[in-house]
């Protein structure tokens, strides 16, 4: 009997862990557009960024990010119109190997803020949207509801970072799974205490 208790205590401690590492690890791919906001300086060597920006009629070109930057340092940015302060851009990540097609592709910014939404609550990075489908090998973001201004710098990234501590449904049914553990346990030592 003793031998049922420990491998129990085992079982748990093993879905426990597990529970708790699936629920904080991302390895999706995330689009990270980071800026020193209005009024910022940007540092020698940032690349120029032209673009128009785009209403009901006008869709401006998106800025394209290879696929193949994953995991590589940041590429920065200095925004320098036209016009002189836009609040949404597109970019693009294209040349995503047909593998990776099917990947959930996220976007975290603290110059545009999409959603509304913040990640972690109250910390100045949103999330920027949802990806959408582009032609072939290419996933889009729209941003927006930001301030980039003539003369702001952005950094752009695509990473494997994580982008939210919310637990994900595996991890729910996980913890849902130890109900029937501890029951079991529970009967198996009353079973025992009362023999």
């Amino acid at each position: 009997m003793k031998l049922v208790k420990i491998l129990c205590a085992g079982a748990l401690l093993a879905l426990s862990a597990t529970a708790a590492t699936a629920g904080s690890v991302d390895h999706d791919p995330k689009l990270v557009v980071n800026g020193t906001g209005p009024g910022g300086t940007p540092e020698p060597g940032a690349r120029p960024l032209i673009v128009d920006t785009f209403g009901k009629t006008t869709q401006m070109d998106p800025l394209m990010i290879n696929f193949s930057v994953l995991g590589s340092a940041a590429v920065d940015y200095e925004y320098v119109g036209p016009p002189n302060t836009i609040t949404k851009m597109w970019i693009e990540i294209v040349d995503i190997p047909s593998a990776d097609l099917s990947e959930t592709f996220g976007c975290l910014s603290n110059v545009f803020k999409s959603t509304g939404v913040q990640v972690p609550p109250s910390s100045g990075n949103y999330l920027c949207g949802t990806a959408v489908p582009a032609q072939g090998d290419a996933v889009e973001f729209a941003l927006y509801n930001g301030l980039l201004k003539s003369g702001n710098e952005i950094s752009i990234s695509l990473s494997n970072q994580n982008i939210s501590s919310t637990p994900e449904p595996s991890t729910l049914l996980m913890f849902l799974g130890l109900g029937p553990v501890v029951g079991f346990a529970k009967k198996r030592w009353g079973a025992k205490l009362s023999a």
